[in-house]
């Protein structure tokens, strides 16, 4: 659901689920939701699990789109992941990360450096990859 719009998501509670919601009951929990993710983030650590195979290559993925906001114009909704592969090819963990809409990409680009030069160096990387 999280997908949905939140008349998409009024209308699939009814009929899957049989439950009757108003739509400002979704908007306001869907916005506390959001709240709490939020506030914990901060707190919350994305390094990459340990594993016994080495490091050989890291993937980076980012991308983004523009999403219009009710009073502020357009702002630019970031998503990104951070793949890492074996000598052999082999995927190793994926770390995946979003960031709600914000003026540029240089908040969410502070969050993928740090998980880019972590892999890179903790396998034995003598430079930085970008």
């Amino acid at each position: 659901m999280s997908g949905m719009a939140g008349k998409e998501v009024k209308n699939d509670l009814l009929e899957n689920h049989g439950r009757k919601v108003a739509l400002s009951y979704i908007q306001r929990l869907s916005e506390a939701v959001g709240s709490v993710v939020q506030a914990k983030e901060e707190a919350w650590s994305y390094a990459p699990p340990k594993e016994d195979s080495q490091i050989a290559t890291v993937g980076i993925g980012l991308d983004g789109t523009c999403m219009l906001m009710c009073e502020d114009g357009y702002r630019e909704a970031m998503v990104g992941t951070v793949s890492l592969y074996d000598s052999e090819g082999e995927r190793q963990p994926t770390i995946y990360l979003g960031a709600a809409p914000e003026y540029g990409k240089k908040s969410f680009l502070e969050r993928v450096r740090p998980l880019v030069d972590k892999s890179c160096c903790n396998q034995g990387s003598t430079g930085n990859p970008y």
